[in-house]
């Protein structure tokens, strides 16, 4: 095993243990994720950012989000949906607006999720429903989990 090898599956341990244990720190919660994120969106390079409000359970977690990403040039693209997962493993999938200054498209994407406590990336794939062409979407995640308490405020956790 190269060097590489070896610094990426250490990498991947450290941040699946420390994603497991934010789950067992707030077992039965509900997370809310904002985060400010990379993106390649169709061979455009993109920046923005994400929520989202999860609930957690027995490391299974489900609920909803919406993110927004711009080239800062001609280019937006917003989406909003559901997600799902179990530990650092997850889906997400919901509708999409892509802007451009020629015109809008809307469709719907589907994202495999590798999500740590503070890092997320992944790829996706969709369709818009005009045109019938498919995308292809990728990135990297930063956020910033924050626990609702059972009095209903929320409070920054600890979860490392």
């Amino acid at each position: 095993m190269s060097k590489i090898q070896s610094i990426t599956v250490i990498l991947i341990l450290l941040l699946s243990t420390s994603s497991l244990h934010a789950y067992s720190v707030c077992p039965y919660k509900w997370f809310i994720l904002p985060g400010l994120g990379l993106n390649i969106f169709n061979g455009t390079f993109m920046t923005g950012g994400e929520i989202s409000a999860t609930f957690s359970k027995d490391c299974i977690w489900y609920g909803v989000y919406g993110d927004i990403y711009t080239d800062f040039d001609q280019a937006n693209k917003k989406s909003v949906g559901l997600e799902f997962g179990a530990g650092p493993f997850g889906l997400d999938f919901g509708f999409l607006s892509y802007e451009n200054h020629q015109h809008t498209q809307y469709g719907f994407r589907l994202r495999p999720i590798l999500s740590f406590t503070y890092v997320a990336i992944y790829m996706g794939w969709g369709i818009y429903f005009d045109t019938q062409n498919y995308f292809l979407d990728t990135g990297i995640l930063f956020k910033l989990p924050i626990c609702q308490s059972k009095v209903y405020l929320y409070k920054l956790i600890e979860c490392y």
